[in-house]
């Protein structure tokens, strides 16, 4: 652990000092019990960090900063550490559909994409979808959080300076829009830009099974999902306990792969033991559920059990089967049916997929992040790169509730 601190110099806050405590383990902050009951998210308390401090994606280290006010912690922010090289993580594929002056820019978003390699520090964490960066045991405003997470960063810079390590970009992840700042004092140096919204799924409290979602739909997608059940019906659907996992686990990484390698952005690859171990970690709280043809599985999908959120987290399918079986499209119909069973209220589906998710009934919901280079001649183009490498995505989103 290492305790640093740093003046606010801005002026609305000019008075107050913050003192940032630097850990790279959760077991050695010893107020993280307290922090844990400052609102309720499963992926920001200890059985899952401490998961990911064992079983992270290569590549990424994580970082916790410990926030002190007048000797009180208020609050603990969350940062990873990764090299990004984007030509790795970054899969341009030909769009058809693309005008003429959008493929005449492609050989150059192709040899800028290749060009660019960050070591970069992220405040959240890029394995979910979400504001996981920071939580505060005092109200705080967002000008005030926004605030605390840019001191801590840059202190944080100055730590990892001390071993060598060399901070290029600095990224805030996944800003909801109530916790956007104000201040555009605040944000001074840092892009603010979205890519993919996250689709949220909200469960009618008077739905009792999927017959009863299926009778709201408008006749064109109840019969598509009708359609899809039906394929599916030949599957055999298997819920997988810890040692089913352990068993499977090369077939349950293939078909994860198989869904990976096909994402457009992917920013890592998950370690090959993190499913095992994630159901060590949150035991009932997380569901993990596999489709099986003639003793093969097929496709899986985990769901976690996040308070009144049910969240969809990885998953894999094997392509070939997916077009036979509409995998897919089965496997959300069966989330949303666990919801409604389960009595949540919101499904939280992620990104990725934003078609299909609004045909079967979600909506999206956009997230902002913030980023600045540490030289400020690069950072001055960061908003053109970012244009460049990140173009705008038209969706088509659906609506299929009559």
């Amino acid at each position: 652990m290492t305790m640093l601190s740093t003046k606010i110099m801005r002026e609305q806050f000019e008075k107050i000092q913050y003192q940032f405590s630097i850990y790279t383990r959760l077991s050695d902050i010893t107020s993280y019990g307290m922090l844990c009951q400052a609102g309720n998210d499963i992926f920001f308390e200890a059985p899952y960090l401490e998961l990911l401090e064992h079983y992270m994606p290569e590549g990424i280290r994580p970082y916790y900063v410990q926030v002190g006010y007048n000797n009180k912690v208020v609050g603990l922010l969350y940062f990873q550490l990764k090299y990004v090289r984007l030509a790795e993580n970054l899969r341009v594929a030909d769009d058809e559909n693309a005008s003429m002056i959008q493929k005449a820019v492609v050989p150059l978003r192709n040899a800028i994409v290749k060009s660019l390699q960050f070591q970069t520090l992220i405040c959240g964490n890029l394995l979910v979808t979400g504001s996981y960066g920071f939580k505060c045991v005092m109200d705080q405003s967002p000008d005030r959080t926004f605030d605390i997470v840019t001191q801590a960063m840059d202190v944080l810079k100055v730590y990892l300076e001390k071993d060598k390590i060399y901070v290029d970009l600095m990224l805030i992840k996944d800003l909801y829009t109530m916790e956007l700042p104000h201040s555009k004092k605040l944000q001074k140096g840092f892009t603010r830009f979205s890519v993919q919204p996250k689709m949220i799924f909200d469960v009618h409290p008077q739905w009792d099974s999927i017959g009863d979602y299926m009778s709201q739909l408008k006749s064109k997608y109840r019969v598509r999902a009708k359609k899809a059940i039906a394929s599916g019906k030949i599957l055999e659907r298997k819920r997988l306990d810890y040692e089913d996992i352990v068993a499977h686990r090369d077939v349950i990484y293939q078909l994860y792969k198989c869904i990976s390698d096909q994402a457009g952005f992917n920013a890592f690859l998950l370690h090959p033991l993190y499913f095992e171990n994630l159901k060590l970690a949150l035991g009932d709280k997380i569901q993990f559920n596999s489709y099986w043809m003639e003793g093969r599985m097929i496709a899986f999908y985990t769901s976690v059990d996040n308070y009144n959120v049910m969240n969809a987290h990885f998953l894999g399918y094997n392509v070939e089967d997916n077009r036979k079986y509409h995998l897919y499209l089965n496997i959300l119909l069966d989330i949303i049916c666990e919801g409604i069973e389960n009595k949540v209220a919101v499904i939280d589906l992620s990104r990725t997929a934003i078609e299909i998710k609004s045909s079967v009934g979600a909506v999206p919901e956009e997230l902002f992040l913030f980023v600045r280079h540490t030289n400020p001649i690069i950072n001055k183009s960061l908003e053109m790169l970012i244009n460049v490498v990140n173009p705008e995505n038209n969706y088509v989103y659906r609506q299929p509730f009559r």
